[in-house]
């Protein structure tokens, strides 16, 4: 099946050469039904296909021929596959490379693993240690300590999940109680602005800061009026569509102010409408590689070396003294809104273009100019009972 060919006027002339228009409805409706490791794995293939790799996609190691341990033994998303460079070949899922050791993946899983490895290089992570149910001593010896506010998190956890953020020491020992299946890493509660940083090899090559849902004045507007405005300036960019404001938080957070909806904030005014400091779909997720701390760059490349990974993603927060505390780390990191920031900055393939090259020879092929990938159509096939051969996913795409 030959790709199918358009017009050059479906790109646009970047400082990197032509690139896809992803305002075009043949990427923004694709983008917008996808998972996040989908996601990931759209923008590493459209980055291979523009620089001249090739990609295959498969839906088992046995089908692809990877020993077992490397990656899952299957899928259940369009998300494994195969990038080459003539007979140089490598694997992946979603962000994962094959070529990464196991033992990096399984270190970043284990939470308290991961301190440990950091505390050697001296890298900064909040004040904290295990709990369970039957022995909560470490909240108390934190409290006496003057810690006022703890975060919990899952020793095994991965995105954020069973993160519980901002509680007191009552609070915290009570969820432990609550959840006696799980053992959590408890930790002091920094404040600070939280910012993702991406490494691959020695050097940071991408970054976005978590801004909590917030409205800034413009002496006309209501707040709701604002809060709509910004409700809507997202959907023009696909990776948020979805991720909706939250609008009950919103009140909430005015309620418990004395503030209301329906007042004007002034010019440049700040107005924060959240009321807790935990990660949420309603964040914005604005690009800030240029704006980013000297402290953050140096943690996240240590970080990454005590971890021996050349790929990572890591969850800093910095504190008000300026120093840099990692939080998380990410072996097989979902970068998707490193690619299409918002409201800051362009949708860029910085990420998946340096893990490709870090991986991988320049390619023999020259640069491929495409107008749209049939991600639908493609994953359709991958998962079709019968198939007999991988999926060329050159096959899917419309070039200029």
């Amino acid at each position: 099946m030959a790709p199918k060919a358009k017009a050059k006027q479906d790109l646009i002339l970047t400082e990197d050469g032509y690139m896809p228009d992803m305002t075009q409805p043949a990427f923004y409706d694709e983008c917008i039904e996808l998972g996040d490791h989908e996601v990931t794995a759209y923008f590493m293939m459209m980055a291979a296909l523009l620089d001249g790799y090739d990609v295959r996609f498969f839906r088992t190691i046995q089908e692809a021929g990877v020993p077992e341990g490397r990656l899952a033994p299957d899928v259940r998303d369009a998300q494994f596959f195969e990038i080459s460079s003539g007979p140089i070949k490598r694997y992946f899922q979603g962000s994962f490379c094959s070529a990464i050791s196991t033992l990096t993946a399984d270190d970043t899983r284990d939470k308290f693993k991961t301190k440990q490895l950091l505390h050697r290089v001296n890298v900064s992570t909040p004040v904290g240690g295990t709990a369970t149910p039957n022995d909560l001593s470490l909240i108390q010896k934190m409290a006496a300590g003057g810690v006022k506010k703890f975060h919990l998190k899952p020793v095994g956890g991965s995105r954020s999940r069973g993160v519980v953020a901002n509680l007191t020491a009552e609070g915290a020992a009570k969820h432990i109680r609550d959840n006696p299946q799980v053992s959590f890493i408890v930790e002091q509660q920094i404040i600070g602005p939280e910012i993702r940083t991406v490494v691959v090899g020695d050097k940071v090559v991408a970054a976005f800061c978590r801004e909590p849902q917030h409205v800034v004045g413009d002496g006309q507007k209501t707040i709701r009026a604002l809060l709509y405005k910004r409700r809507d300036d997202r959907k023009i960019n696909p990776l948020f569509a979805r991720r909706v404001i939250d609008e009950g938080q919103a009140e909430m957070a005015l309620v418990s102010r004395g503030d209301r909806f329906d007042r004007i904030p002034a010019m440049g005014e700040k107005v924060m409408l959240f009321t807790h400091l935990k990660a949420s779909a309603s964040d914005n997720l604005p690009d800030c590689l240029e704006k980013l701390p000297l402290s953050t760059i140096e943690s996240s490349i240590r970080a990454a070396k005590a971890l021996n990974s050349p790929v990572l993603a890591f969850d800093c927060i910095v504190d008000r003294a300026g120093e840099t505390f990692i939080l998380e780390a990410n072996a097989k990191a979902m970068f998707g809104y490193l690619c299409m920031p918002h409201p800051k900055g362009r949708w860029n393939l910085r990420v998946p273009r340096a893990i490709i090259a870090h991986f991988l020879p320049k390619p023999k092929h020259p640069k491929r100019m495409i107008t749209r990938i049939r991600f639908a159509e493609m994953r359709a096939e991958i998962f079709r009972e019968g198939r007999k051969a991988p999926v060329n996913a050159l096959d899917f795409v419309d070039l200029a």
